[in-house]
């Protein structure tokens, strides 16, 4: 008798950045650091202003830059989808205006959208936090936010008191102001691959100020353009997906404005690998 067992692992990504489209880091303040602290595109990468990439880029098409490899081979990108992970959420945001609530096991269901704070709105152009909310006051604090609609941000949050969330959108995430944001991974009744999510959008994710250290998986089936003098420990996964979205134009994603993104190769996503090992 002859038994053959099949594992296939959970996902965990080889490169801080990885995308199907491409790539751009900015900026000579802007850090790629840590052992897996890579860049890798399925089409092209650019380097602009002299960033550091600790562990060298690489990308199908053209890689301009220090240490960067053209022609290399394309790698798995994996669909990181909202949908998937709408089950997990303390607060659903509909795209009617209402929200269904999951508090301490309790669940309300199609809440006014301003119920459990004034500070959120929804209209045509979907859901928005207003200025200057108070943590924990004017918006939940230590929750899992999930929006069914585009959402979008100002400033808000603070340096002493950042607005700790994971926030999944099936839309789109536009932060205009300061993002003092971290991500809420201390929820016990969650794996760990569920507490690594942090920024999840179904099309594109763009951030002007991400200011907080954190650590987490940021993800959108479209590009990721985020800027700011965060320390982030974790990965960024663009797919370049064809979308409506506008937040992001054309097909480059980026990082810059300073930012640093850590990256040891330990960080599991709840999605599997591509690997798969007979034992």
């Amino acid at each position: 008798t002859v038994e053959a067992y099949i594992y296939r692992p959970q996902f965990k990504s080889k490169f801080a950045l990885l995308s199907e489209g491409d790539i751009d880091i900015n900026g000579n303040s802007t850090t790629i650091a840590g052992s897996n602290g890579a860049v890798h595109s399925n089409g092209d990468v650019t380097q602009t202003g002299g960033p550091t990439v600790e562990e060298g880029a690489s990308a199908t098409g053209s890689c301009g830059g220090s240490d960067c490899s053209s022609g290399a081979s394309e790698e798995f990108v994996p669909v990181i989808e909202p949908s998937d992970y709408e089950q997990y959420a303390d607060y659903i945001f509909n795209d009617d205006g209402t929200i269904d609530q999951n508090v301490s096991g309790t669940i309300t269901t199609g809440v006014e959208g301003n119920a459990i704070s004034p500070k959120f709105s929804h209209n045509a152009q979907g859901w928005s936090v207003g200025n200057s909310a108070t943590i924990g006051t004017d918006v939940p604090n230590q929750a899992f936010f999930y929006f069914k609609d585009d959402f979008k941000a100002a400033s808000i949050g603070s340096a002493g008191t950042p607005w700790e969330i994971t926030l999944v959108v099936e839309k789109s995430i536009a932060w205009t102001g300061s993002a003092d944001i971290t991500n809420w991974n201390a929820d016990s009744d969650h794996t760990p691959d569920i507490q690594n999510l942090f920024l999840v959008a179904g099309n594109g994710i763009k951030i002007s100020g991400l200011n907080q250290d954190t650590q987490g998986l940021i993800a959108c089936k479209d590009q990721f353009n985020i800027q700011g003098g965060a320390n982030i420990e974790g990965y960024f996964i663009g797919n370049n997906l064809t979308t409506d979205d506008n937040v992001v134009n054309g097909t480059e994603s980026a990082a810059k404005g300073g930012i640093t993104i850590t990256y040891n190769g330990d960080l599991l996503a709840p999605v599997l690998s591509d690997k798969v090992t007979v034992l």
